[in-house]
């Protein structure tokens, strides 16, 4: 059964005169049969009906006015009578099955109860208990019968009831607070009101707050479905309401799909109770196509399309919430990055300009929505369609003559014609702004709880308002104070306690518009900074007092002569050095980019750049300090920008909304990645940073003198290497960010010696300490951005590295010593009995195959690191030599025995001839 509005006007364009416009229900018949006067028929609680009887008065064509007085006339000692006052689908149903077939098809319309007073739009019953109780609201689309107060209606329908019977206002699935009237029979000082669920067979009380004459005020609290109200004092003396119900559910707001498997987001009310057991359903369009519930709350329904819509329209969309149904035709549409009402508005523009800021509202903004430049019927499902859409028609309406020059914005044309037509346009509403978070507190990880979240531009309806955490929905925000800046919601606490270092991000959706921010639980601060600083409970780091070494506890307090000098480098490396060093014990460190590279889900390498390939270019600013390169490689869109900044004094930096306290000669990164061409969008790039030392102590034992340790959990947020007595401290931002304005948590972690690019750089730097660190970064469109930060110091004497007693170690080596020389010499030996037989063969020959024999014998070409890696530089004149040259030089580079350097001279004097 399909329901609409029709505005009526007089044919002779006279002003339209104020007047009470009455509701009549439309029922399609298909049976013809005589009128006749039925006797009351009962709709039974047993089948969940109220209890009430209906009898049908057949009688010559009447007004609203003489139906009500017709059907109040019956009323009597026991019983009210009045006209039928539709409460919920399920009456309709039974109506239409019990008079269906007593009303000729020549009038099919019959009289109901309803009425708009002073033509707000805002319908009300008109008689019954529950006269000028809400019944719909033309704007918004709450409405489910057509009305016409022009027509004169054969027949209408009458309920009764007991006169004892206590009528219960409706309230939302939310609850709240209610009047109930003409309590006389009562002792209100014994009252008690129970709703009870007989599907649930569950009951909830209604908190009484007021009691005042026969009358009393009390809480309803959160429920779904139907109700049977019992209100009884402590004498025995009762009353029950059945099938009441709260207010059905319904849809303001759509994020549509269109596809099978597409998410559909509802934005409303009266959803239901916020409980787990409720039993909610969505189907959308004329073909109701099952939309399956992920999630439900009272204001909020995400589901998943079964179906792809294909060229049916959207709407309507009717949901299901406790059996209680309800059709929504007007919900506004997010559409083009705003919402667009879905409202047709035919009238001349003085009246466009009252209604549309007046009566076509959205509460997640305050802004007054406009009418917008595509005509109506040339939208389907939103605007830009381009196919015509049945949910709208277009009349033309001649209006009266006026001097006003109209600019008609369906068709961007002015028009000062005497004759306006009148074409429904788009209403749609301005952007709304970003919501702001300020702070957020109460998350309890592992346990449910309710979050506070402050800020600000949340909007004014907080149904509007889409919380998630961690990917999970923060269900029912609700606004805290009257000033809209503080919200609160109920977490479920899926983020498991056991993680402490585990940080997540809080998303807060308004309309088009969406913010995230990183939370984390708050953290302790290692050793409470050692009372000599503030701790961070946020990042759980330190804010450590003038002298003292911020980087874990502020334990250690720092001499000016202790910390390193630090130097840019043209290619954006930092040197952090001292004047006199010591090998192995006092040493210079380099740090910076190494790598970047893009691995799959299985860890495989699929593409790796190295820094060695990028050509860099220093840009001139003025800032103190601070030097800015930009990378770029041949042939390749990705470009890659360092900012390095040089403090000499200790400072505090931002990053992403996190302070950084940097100690004296720090030097601070913040490194832009743009452009990177993805392999898979699964994928993750790693940005490496290598931090080496220039020597390293090796004891007897081969061990080198050296450490790296690095703070807990999965997100590493410091890393300090110690060579000797020297220490590079870094310091990690906990939060990336990417596609310039989305933050995310960091992901840090450091290469073990078996990772390739552990290989290939330990396999060149043999005398040096080398820690590779990665920034691991998930898909981005645009760009990523990454703030670590570095110093270095000089330790006391007594905090230099010691790994323990290498005495043990001297019987091992003197055993490995002589192994060593026995192996050289054999393969001496071997080396000068190939040489003669190569003496035979050709000079080429000659040259091919002693390489390649005397690389398998001495294992010269060690295994190379499999790496995917762009074309690199264009070769300049000076490195464009001969091939036989290459040769020669590979051969030398080795670290080859005087008897090896010997023969293999000999053998390239040979080969030159």
């Amino acid at each position: 059964m399909y329901f609409s509005f029709l505005e009526t006007s007089n044919n002779n364009n006279k002003s339209v005169t104020t007047r009470i416009i009455t509701i009549i229900l439309l029922l399609l018949l298909l049976l013809q049969v005589n009128i006749i006067l039925t006797n009351v028929i009962v709709w039974p609680i047993s089948e969940g009906g109220n209890g009430h009887g209906y009898y049908l008065i057949p009688i010559n064509p009447i007004s609203a006015t003489e139906a009500a007085i017709n059907c109040s006339s019956k009323s009597n000692n026991t019983v009210k009578s009045y006209m039928v006052t539709l409460d919920s689908m399920q009456e309709v149903s039974f109506i239409k099955s019990v008079f269906g077939q007593e009303i000729s098809t020549d009038y099919q319309k019959i009289w109901i109860s309803g009425r708009d007073v002073g033509l707000t739009g805002n319908f009300t019953y008109s008689t019954g208990p529950g006269t000028n109780q809400p019944l719909f609201n033309t704007y918004t689309g709450q409405c489910f019968v057509n009305y016409n107060d022009n027509d004169k209606v054969y027949g209408t329908i009458c309920e009764v009831e007991p006169i004892e019977e206590v009528y219960i206002p409706t309230i939302g699935t939310n609850g709240g607070s209610i009047t109930i009237n003409n309590l006389s029979q009562f002792d209100i000082q014994t009252i008690n009101i129970t709703f009870f669920n007989p599907s649930k067979q569950l009951s909830k009380s209604c908190q009484i707050t007021s009691k005042q004459g026969t009358s009393i005020t009390c809480i309803v609290p959160p429920l779904s479905g139907f109700h049977n109200v019992i209100v009884q004092d402590a004498s025995g003396v009762n009353s029950t309401h059945y099938a009441w119900q709260p207010y059905p559910p319904f849809i303001k707001a759509v994020y549509p799909s269109f596809t099978a498997n597409g998410l559909v987001t509802l934005i409303g009310d009266n959803f239901g109770d916020d409980t787990t057991d409720n039993q909610v359903s969505v189907r959308i369009s004329r073909s109701r196509i099952p939309c399956n519930i992920l999630h439900a709350s009272s204001t909020q329904i995400i589901c998943q399309l079964e179906s792809t819509l294909g060229f049916v329209t959207l709407l309507p969309i009717e949901v299901r919430a406790d059996t209680i149904c309800t059709e929504t035709f007007k919900p506004h549409i997010f559409c083009d990055n705003r919402f667009c009402s879905t409202i047709m508005l035919g009238t001349n523009f003085n009246k466009a300009l009252q209604l549309v800021p007046d009566k076509i509202k959205m509460g997640a903004s305050p802004n007054p929505p406009y009418i917008g430049v595509f005509d109506t019927k040339e939208i389907n499902n939103g605007p830009l369609k381009g196919t015509p859409s049945p949910l709208y028609s277009v009349e033309a309406y001649n209006m009266d003559p006026g001097n006003n020059v109209y600019y008609r914005l369906d068709k961007s044309a002015v028009s000062a014609d005497d004759r306006k037509p009148s074409i429904p346009s788009l209403i749609v509403f301005p952007p709304v702004e970003s919501p702001v978070i300020q702070n957020v507190t109460n998350i309890h990880y592992g346990l449910r709880s309710h979050v506070s979240i402050n800020g600000n531009h949340f909007g004014q309806d907080h149904s509007y308002v889409l919380v998630s955490i961690h990917g999970s929905q923060c269900v029912s925000p609700m606004f805290i104070g009257n000033d809209f800046k503080q919200i609160t919601c109920l977490f479920d606490g899926s983020i498991p306690a056991s993680n402490p270092d585990f940080f997540n991000i809080l998303t807060i959706r308004i309309a088009e518009k969406v913010t995230s921010k990183v939370i984390s639980p708050p953290k302790e601060c290692l050793n409470n900074c050692s009372n000599n600083g503030i701790c961070n409970p946020m990042f759980g780091s330190c804010k450590c007092d003038i002298g003292y070494e911020s980087l874990l506890d502020c334990s250690l307090l720092v001499n000016p002569d202790q910390i390193l000098n630090t130097t840019i480098q043209d290619d954006g490396k930092s040197t952090l050095s001292m004047n006199e060093t010591e090998v192995g014990i006092v040493v210079n460190f380099t740090t910076g980019i190494q790598f970047i590279r893009e691995i799959d889900q299985d860890n495989l390498i699929i593409q790796t750049i190295s820094m060695d390939n990028i050509t860099w270019i220093q840009k001139n600013i003025a800032t103190t300090g601070e030097s800015i390169f930009i990378g770029t490689i041949f042939d390749n869109s990705m470009k890659i920008q360092v900012k390095a900044h040089q403090y000499k004094q200790s400072n505090t930096t931002r990053f992403a909304g996190e302070d950084i306290q940097l100690s004296p000669n720090s030097i601070k990164y913040n490194i832009k990645i743009t452009n990177w061409t993805w392999k898979s969008p699964i994928n993750t790039l790693q940005v490496i940073f290598l931090s080496k030392s220039d020597s390293v102590k090796i004891d007897k034992c081969g061990r080198k003198q050296s450490k790296t340790e690095a703070s807990f959990g999965d997100q590493i947020v410091w890393t300090r290497v110690q060579v000797g007595r020297s220490l590079l401290n870094c310091k990690i931002a906990s939060r990336m960010i990417i596609d310039n304005d989305t933050i995310i948590p960091s992901r840090v972690t450091i290469l073990q010696d078996d990772d390739p690019q552990s290989k290939q750089v330990n396999m060149v730097e043999k005398q040096e300490y080398n820690m590779l660190t990665a920034f691991n970064v998930p898909r981005f469109s645009q760009s990523v951005e990454l703030d670590p930060a570095f110093s270095a110091l000089i330790l006391d004497e007594k905090d230099q590295i010691n790994l323990g007693d290498d005495s043990h170690c001297e019987d091992l080596t003197q055993f490995e010593k002589w192994k060593i020389i026995i192996i050289v010499v054999f393969v001496s030996i071997i080396l000068i009995s190939i040489t003669f037989v190569i003496i035979i063969v050709t000079k080429k020959k000659v040259q091919l195959k002693f390489t390649s024999k005397l690389n398998k014998g001495l294992n010269l070409n060690q295994k190379d690191i499999q790496m995917v890696s762009l074309p690199p530089k264009p070769p300049t004149k000076q490195q464009q030599q001969p091939q036989q040259n290459n040769i020669s030089v590979q051969i030398k580079s080795n670290n080859l025995n005087p008897v090896q350097n010997k023969i293999s001279d000999w053998v390239t004097e040979k080969s030159n001839k």
